[in-house]
């Protein structure tokens, strides 16, 4: 047998799960060039060698009170190994740990659990430090309306702090082109109307590491920079979850270069002629709303490809305030569809409408096995009804030998498809 081993259960053991495939088979793990982890004096260099800004300990002299948004437990951001240093970096500048504010910016996910706040701000820090999980629905500032007419909510904790820190990770997003800079403001502590206005209005990059010259980035840096975000932390990721890149600086200027940085190292070649694609969705592996994230390579491979998607799955489906699970999709469409006039917010609505379900038309189609261990069957099939669960790989690669037992075969794994990009040879 040929075994590879991945990564699975961010956040939920980071453990490893070993694949094994017919000795015959010709298995091809898709991978870019090794990543170094940066060690606690790389970070502390790059912090103190900010791109476009004043270093932190310059900005706090002039500060009483430290608001420091982070990413919620849906990103894998290892925000609890970055948390010390930069509370470091402020008492150099004179702010003393009561006067910080560590503020979980979860947009419209779920408020974050003690649980979360443990993993993601550490044991002793979440302790020590005054946390915040923010919520979209409650503690919010009306700041008026951007200068595009976006109505601007934002959590009061972050407003009533003088100095406002982002920190977050740079990663292929389907929306904004990359996820990190003023994306862990706007929406991450921002209100539901305000969330709701920068998806519905603006357009997007289209996909994955797109550009980034587009509505949405361009309108969450314009709501940013009117909230006050002054310095960013972001993070390019190693495939086991340590930290290889980070870019630290001011908001536009630090997120522009960790892209460049990010796309260089996240690009893979593709196996165009593969008869099974495996998908491993790690670190986006915890929830039905995320596993999505790594499904790209499930449009590369022969036509007649077997398509294979492994993930851990120990939130479920997961919640969004876009589209709760509990809520029927009929109701949902219906709700996008029940405010429409003739107006140009009307069509807007009606082009979110339609978006809505071309998503849901698309993912009743598809077809794939899945390995997920902490899946049920009824959360897959409310998402995907044509996918087949398995909770173990043994049954799921029988099925795979029976399916191509005249061989040859060829199998493509990308092994953390989520922090990977396609590029061309």
């Amino acid at each position: 047998m040929t075994t590879i081993a991945l990564r699975t259960g961010a956040w939920y053991g980071d453990r490893t799960v070993q694949l094994s495939f017919p000795p015959a088979w010709d298995v091809q793990v898709v991978d870019g060039q090794p990543q170094t982890a940066l060690t606690d004096d790389d970070i502390r260099a790059r912090l103190r060698q900010p791109i476009g800004s004043p270093t932190l300990a310059e900005l706090a002299r002039t500060r009483r009170s430290v608001a420091i948004i982070i990413d919620d437990i849906m990103r894998p951001t290892p925000t609890a190994r970055l948390l010390p240093l930069l509370v470091e970096e402020l008492a150099a500048g004179g702010i003393a740990r009561d006067a910080i504010r560590v503020v979980i910016g979860s947009g419209a996910h779920s408020e974050a659990t003690p649980d979360d706040i443990r993993k993601k701000v550490g044991e002793r820090l979440s302790a020590e430090l005054t946390v915040v999980a923010h919520s979209a629905s409650r503690d919010l500032v009306s700041v008026g309306r951007s200068a595009r007419g976006t109505p601007l909510h934002v959590n009061r904790t972050v407003m009533e702090s003088d100095l406002k820190i982002g920190v977050g990770g740079l990663y292929p997003h389907p929306v904004a082109g990359f996820s990190g800079g003023s994306k862990i403001l706007a929406p991450g502590v921002c209100g539901m109307d305000t969330v709701r206005h920068l998806h519905d209005t603006f357009k997007g990059a289209g996909q994955r590491g797109g550009p980034l010259a587009n509505g949405f980035r361009q309108e969450s840096e314009a709501i940013a920079k009117a909230a006050g975000l002054a310095f960013i932390v972001d993070v390019i990721l190693t495939p086991g979850r340590e930290i290889a890149g980070l870019f630290a600086g001011e908001t536009v200027a630090a997120h522009r270069a960790g892209v460049r940085a990010a796309t260089e190292q996240y690009g893979v070649p593709v196996i165009g002629d593969a008869d099974v694609v495996v998908a491993n969705a790690y670190p986006f592996d915890t929830s039905l709303y995320f596993i999505p994230r790594g499904f790209w390579p499930l449009a590369t491979g022969k036509r007649s490809a077997s398509r294979v998607v492994i993930a851990d799955g120990s939130m479920g489906q997961g919640y969004h305030g876009f589209a709760p699970p509990k809520q029927p999709f009929v109701n949902r469409l219906r709700r996008g569809l029940g405010a429409l006039r003739p107006t140009a917010r009307g069509w807007r609505e009606l082009r979110v409408a339609g978006t809505m379900l071309g998503k849901r038309l698309t993912r009743q189609r598809m077809e794939f096995l899945m390995c997920a261990p902490g899946l049920s069957p009824e959360d897959l099939a409310a998402t995907f009804p044509r996918a087949r669960l398995f909770h173990g790989w043994d049954g799921l690669v029988q099925v795979l030998a029976e399916r191509h037992a005249r061989g040859p075969v060829k199998v493509a794994v990308y092994p953390h498809a989520p922090l990977q990009l396609p590029v061309s040879p």
